[in-house]
C-alpha cells in the first residue's frame, strides 16, 4: 500500500474511535445524572386542589365551643340540674315569701316528705319535719318549779329552730292556751313575743285537759310535720281516743309523747306515741 493510503486510513480509524469515544461518554453522563438511584427513597409531592374564591366560597367559622373550657364540658354532662334540685330551690323561696303555715298556704303534703326536713328537741325528744306544735301542761300540778322548767324548755326548743321552720305552741290546764298568734309562727321573728307571753301569761293552775289542745293542733294548715306532748299528770282516758279519730282525719302526725316527774300517765302516753308513730320518754326531774 502506497505511503499516503496508510496515512489516510490511521486517520479515518482514530477519528472513528474518539468519535466512539465521545459519544460514549455522553451516554453514561446522561445515563448518570437521569437514572434514579438504587435504594433511594422515593418522594412524591402532591398537587394541591386549586380552590376558586369568589362569593359562593363559604366562610370559615369559628367554632361555636372555642371558649369552652373542657372541665366545663365535662361538668355540663356528668352533673346537669336536675328536677328535684330546681324543686327544692323553688319551696325554699315560696315558704320565705309566703310564710309556710299560714291557713292553706300549702296543701300539697309536708315539706319534710320533700326532702327539706329539719330538726327540733324537747325536753329530750326530737323530732323531723319543718312545721312543730308543742303541748304542754300547766295544770295546778306543775306549780313551782316545774313550770319554769317547761317554760325554759318551750322557749329554748322555739329558739334552736333553723330559719325555715315555722311553729305553734298551745298550754293546757283546764282547757286549751294557745299562742294568740294564730296560725305558723317563725321562730326569728315571733320568739320575743313568745316570751313576753310565756313569762307573762302562762301560770299553773286548773285541771288537766289536753283534748282542746289536741283539737287546735289538727286544726293547723298544713298539718304539724310534729307534736310534742307533755303533762305531769293522768287524764281521763278519752283523750287517747280523741287524739287517734283527730290523727285520722289526714296525713298521720307523729306524736310524741313526754311524762314529765310523775308517771301516772305513762300507759296513755305509750299508746299515743306507738298509735301516731311518734316516740314515748319519761324526765324524772329537773
Amino acid at each position: 500500500m502506497a505511503p499516503w493510503m496508510r496515512q489516510s486510513a490511521s486517520g479515518l480509524i482514530s477519528l472513528a474511535f474518539h468519535a466512539a469515544l465521545v459519544t460514549g461518554l455522553g451516554l453514561w453522563a446522561y445515563g448518570f445524572r437521569g437514572a434514579p438511584t438504587p435504594g433511594g427513597e422515593e418522594v412524591m409531592i402532591a398537587e394541591l386542589p386549586m380552590i376558586e374564591l369568589d362569593d359562593e366560597t363559604p366562610e370559615l367559622q369559628p367554632e361555636a365551643d372555642s371558649g369552652q373550657q373542657p372541665a366545663e364540658m365535662e361538668l355540663a354532662e356528668i352533673a346537669p340540674l336536675s328536677i328535684s334540685d330546681a324543686g327544692q330551690l323553688e319551696l325554699v323561696d315560696v315558704a320565705a315569701s309566703l310564710g309556710v303555715g299560714g291557713q292553706g298556704a300549702i296543701n300539697s303534703g309536708s315539706i319534710a316528705e320533700a326532702g327539706m326536713a329539719a330538726q327540733a328537741s324537747f325536753m329530750g325528744l326530737q323530732a323531723t319535719g319543718q312545721r312543730f306544735c308543742i303541748i304542754a301542761d300547766c295544770s295546778g300540778s306543775m306549780k313551782g318549779g316545774k313550770i319554769d322548767f317547761v317554760k325554759s324548755e318551750v322557749l329554748r326548743t322555739i329558739g334552736g329552730l333553723s330559719g325555715g321552720t315555722r311553729f305553734q305552741i298551745c298550754f293546757f290546764n283546764s282547757r286549751e292556751l294557745p299562742f294568740p298568734q294564730e296560725g305558723w309562727r317563725r321562730p326569728v321573728e315571733e320568739i320575743g313575743a313568745l316570751r313576753n307571753w310565756v313569762n307573762q301569761v302562762i301560770q299553773a293552775n286548773g285541771g288537766t285537759e289536753p283534748a282542746g289542745a289536741f283539737r287546735f293542733a289538727f286544726a293547723l294548715r298544713p298539718r304539724p310535720d310534729a307534736i310534742f306532748f307533755m303533762t305531769d299528770g293522768k287524764f281521763g282516758a278519752d283523750v287517747v281516743g280523741v287524739i287517734s279519730g283527730l290523727n285520722a282525719e289526714g296525713r298521720t302526725v307523729p306524736v310524741h309523747t313526754i311524762t314529765f316527774v310523775d308517771r301516772s300517765a305513762e300507759a296513755m302516753m305509750r299508746r299515743i306515741a306507738q298509735e301516731s308513730g311518734g316516740r314515748y320518754r319519761h324526765v324524772a326531774g329537773f
